[in-house]
């Protein structure tokens, strides 16, 4: 009688814990209202990728129900297309949530042209959405070939956007942009860099006007005609799009070095520099450019002059810049845009490793007188080591002379000119620059100046900082980071040090 209960009884009770189990699993589903949290692990922010498949894995949590799917997904820009295409990857339901992605369909993307998240869905139904991961798609990681010479001018240019004789004296570059034509000219004096641009295109369309000058430049404002909304930017129409690498470091991600200059055919423009690693506009520098266009019947003309300081390049013979070129295309407000680049394909422009060169070069010289300058400065040489052979026989140099000092110093205060806007500036990028010990270059500047290296970098600053004060509307935080800090208590410190009063008291006293 006994196994006969046994046996009845086991089957039950096995019975009732499946279904209390089936039932635990269902209430925790039914309970379970937070979302599951997760991440892309790779690839990772800023990564360069270089060939066309590429692994993606994510973590994913959820302490209640359980994950349930991981879903990736790319948006990207395509030049047919228009930019944020967006495209299911793969889904992963076991971890570790990994997918092997074909990318070879995309065109190469530069840095936050392409978007890389998961969706993650948890057994209850609840998801989210991960942060975007930003890399770069660079599969072409060869150098562009292409080089635009710069001459030097001992001409006054005047910025006026009409085609002067000057001009003709000097090489062009030329590429073309569907049925358009855009012809590009430059030369550089000690103070600018500038350009002409010859633009052929039948139909003009361009929704903004200049209605300012300087600050008011960075706002580009729609025309009476235009619908009232948001402001078009200034590079949604007709447009030529400038890109400059000063250092010629030609990166994959833009540094706070590389800028880009829209100009619209009206004259409207507007610069911006952007840093990758704060992921953000890091300053506006049109301050100080000279820009005027004219539009005519078969196209439109823009003229440039840009400050070296504001490029951060202290110009000679044979520096080189990265440099680019975009011209963008639209025959109404209904149309795609036509874009192409001088070296580029147009969706890859924000890429500083695809531009190509600008090289600074003396005024050129015919074959004959370079000869004769050859032999001249050869012989000059030989005669001048003659008379100091006779003078200084046995006589060694061990000690740098002074005018080597003066030499290093001019140099140095030059440089500072140059980039004290820069907060991260320090004696080391000086001795760099001059070629010399950091340590032994402050001795000597201190020797020559009387003052230290950083004491003479702060008088540069306020210099600057006292007439930005006296002379413009900007805020105190503006001033300061214009003139290199990016900490407004460390600026009102080494301010009043300098002037024995606060800088909004300074502003005050001098504008009563």
């Amino acid at each position: 009688m006994s196994n006969i209960f046994y046996t009845l009884r086991w089957p039950s009770l096995l019975s009732f814990f499946i279904l209390m189990a089936l039932f635990s699993i269902a209430n925790s589903r039914i309970q379970d209202t937070l979302p599951p949290v997760g991440r892309i692990t790779k690839p990772g922010n800023a990564n360069i990728l270089t060939t066309n498949t590429i692994q993606l894995s994510a973590e994913a949590y959820d302490k209640e129900s359980g994950i349930k799917t991981v879903s990736f997904f790319a948006s990207y820009t395509d030049p047919n297309r228009g930019p944020n295409i967006n495209e299911r990857i793969g889904d992963d339901s076991i971890p570790p949530y990994t997918h092997l992605w074909d990318c070879s369909h995309l065109p190469d993307q530069s840095y936050r042209d392409i978007r890389l998240f998961c969706k993650i869905v948890d057994s209850a139904g609840n998801h989210c959405t991960t942060d975007e991961i930003y890399p770069v798609l660079d599969r072409h990681v060869e150098l562009s070939k292409n080089k635009a010479i710069s001459h030097q001018t001992k001409n006054k240019i005047n910025v006026d956007g009409l085609f002067e004789k000057t001009w003709a004296a000097f090489p062009y570059v030329e590429f073309k942009n569907d049925d358009n034509d855009c012809k590009g000219f430059s030369c550089w004096d000690k103070d600018f860099l500038y350009f002409f641009f010859q633009i052929k295109d039948d139909f003009i369309f361009n929704r903004v006007h200049e209605v300012a000058k300087g600050e008011n430049a960075w706002d580009s404002m729609p025309i009476a005609s235009y619908a009232a909304g948001t402001p078009p930017l200034v590079n949604i129409d007709d447009c030529l799009v400038l890109y400059f690498d000063a250092n010629g470091s030609f990166s994959e991600l833009p540094e706070p070095d590389d800028k880009f200059l829209y100009i619209a055919p009206t004259g409207v423009f507007k610069a911006v520099s952007f840093d990758y690693f704060k992921r953000q506009i890091v300053y506006n520098w049109h301050h100080y450019i000279k820009c005027r266009t004219t539009i005519q019947l078969s196209g439109y003309t823009v003229e440039i002059g840009i400050p070296w300081s504001v490029l951060g390049v202290m110009p000679r013979n044979n520096h080189t810049l990265g440099f680019n070129i975009k011209m963008v295309d639209r025959e109404n407000a209904h149309s795609q845009r036509i874009i192409s680049s001088w070296t580029t394909l147009p969706n890859i422009t924000n890429n500083p490793s695809e531009w190509g060169k600008l090289v600074l070069a003396d005024k050129p010289w015919g074959f004959l007188s370079i000869l004769f300058i050859s032999i001249l400065i050869i012989l000059t040489i030989t005669l001048i080591y003659v008379i100091l052979s006779v003078f200084n026989n046995t006589k060694k140099q061990k000690t740098l002379p002074a005018s080597k000092y003066g030499k290093a110093i001019k140099m140095a205060q030059d440089y500072v000119l140059i980039h004290y806007r820069n907060d991260e500036l320090r004696i080391e990028d000086i001795a760099k620059e001059v070629g010399l010990n950091p340590q032994y270059f402050g001795r000597i500047f201190k020797k020559e100046m009387k003052i230290s290296f950083s004491e003479y970098l702060n008088n540069v600053r306020m210099v600057n900082a006292r007439e930005l004060l006296l002379k413009t509307n900007k805020n105190i935080t503006e001033i300061a980071y214009e003139v290199g800090y990016f900490s407004l208590q460390n600026f009102q410190h080494v301010f009043k040090k300098s002037e024995k009063i606060s800088p909004g008291d300074f502003r005050k006293r001098g504008n009563p």
